[in-house]
């Protein structure tokens, strides 16, 4: 159990990516950052409140924002949280 590996798969499609490029007029951005910015978004208890009702019905739509890489950073920081805590 121990010497199982782990495959990474990314669940950002390239036309995602392309996408979120245009937006934000940044040909460097990074699958990573797009997960980070998802991963944000739907940690926040202002989008969940605002689309409470939707999110029970359906997929949720993912806004576009001014401040991308402030989420951005956001998620990489909670994700970091989330994926490193230790229980004492």
């Amino acid at each position: 159990m121990g010497n199982e590996r782990c495959e990474r798969v990314d669940n950002i499609t390239n036309a995602a990516l392309i996408g979120h490029r245009a937006v934000y007029n940044n040909p460097n951005t990074v699958k990573d950052e797009i997960f980070y910015y998802i991963y944000s978004i739907l940690r926040s208890p202002e989008y969940r409140n605002l689309f409470a009702s939707d999110l029970k019905k359906s997929l949720p739509c993912i806004p576009k924002v001014q401040n991308f890489y402030g989420f951005v950073e956001a998620g990489r920081k909670s994700t970091d949280l989330h994926l490193n805590h230790k229980k004492s």
